[in-house]
């Protein structure tokens, strides 16, 4: 602290020592003069401002000494308040930090999260591609077949006809000439996913014609029969 008190004063703060000094030595003349013999003869100055043949501002060394002393008891008695008042010039800034450390090792792997909400159902995709053929199916009954029933009486179907995806078909079975048809109906191979459009004997009763109708995505078939009576 007396290093600092030193260098404010070296510095040559006028200003501080002057009110300083006019408030710490103000009584030094009185002093000096009631202290002084009757006769003329010079006095040494005894006073604890240091000594001297007059006034103790003739003593530059005494009043560096008083000043560092009185600014001493000043930053003791309210270091916060005075150490503000002498508070030197900024420094320089300082060198900047070190280059920087090697990149540090990868942590372990965290622990897997919870299962997010599900998603807004996605737009519908472009249509696909045509898959390949099919398999050929068994081939189509082309002739007619008869069954006898009894000696006078006997069925035939008619041929095997494809009915394609959502359209309709229709086949004829016939009784043999002179014969006539007695009644009839219509098979499909996709029942109940094939509707029975018609069935119905012709008007000279020689013929059983029916129709089918597919309502499904895939292909049918279907056929008519007629019950014969011979004549």
């Amino acid at each position: 602290m007396a290093r600092e008190i030193r260098n404010i004063a070296s510095a040559g703060i006028a200003g501080i020592a002057g009110l300083v000094l006019a408030g710490a030595l103000a009584p030094a003349p009185a002093f000096a003069a009631t202290s002084a013999p009757a006769d003329d003869k010079p006095q040494e100055n005894t006073s604890r401002f240091g000594p001297g043949p007059g006034s103790p501002l003739d003593c530059e060394e005494c009043l560096e000494k008083n000043l560092e002393r009185y600014l001493d008891a000043l930053l003791q008695k309210d270091p916060d308040k005075y150490h503000k008042m002498f508070k030197g010039e900024k420094g320089e800034p300082g060198t900047p930090g070190g280059p920087a450390g090697p990149e540090g090792p990868q942590g372990p792997e965290g622990k897997q999260g919870p299962e997010g909400k599900q998603g807004p159902e996605g737009k519908q995709g472009p249509e696909g591609q045509e898959g390949p053929e099919g398999k050929q199916g068994p081939k189509a009954t082309t002739e007619e077949v008869a069954t006898a029933v009894g000696d006078s009486m006997y069925t035939r179907t008619s041929i095997v006809k494809k009915v394609p995806a959502q359209q309709e078909a229709g086949a004829t079975a016939r009784c043999d000439d002179g014969d006539k048809a007695t009644g009839g109906g219509v098979w499909t191979s996709g029942n109940p996913q094939m509707y029975v459009n018609g069935s119905r004997p012709s008007a000279d009763l020689q013929t059983w014609e029916g129709s089918a109708y597919d309502i499904t995505t895939n292909e049918h078939t279907m056929q008519a029969y007629v019950i014969c009576i011979k004549q």
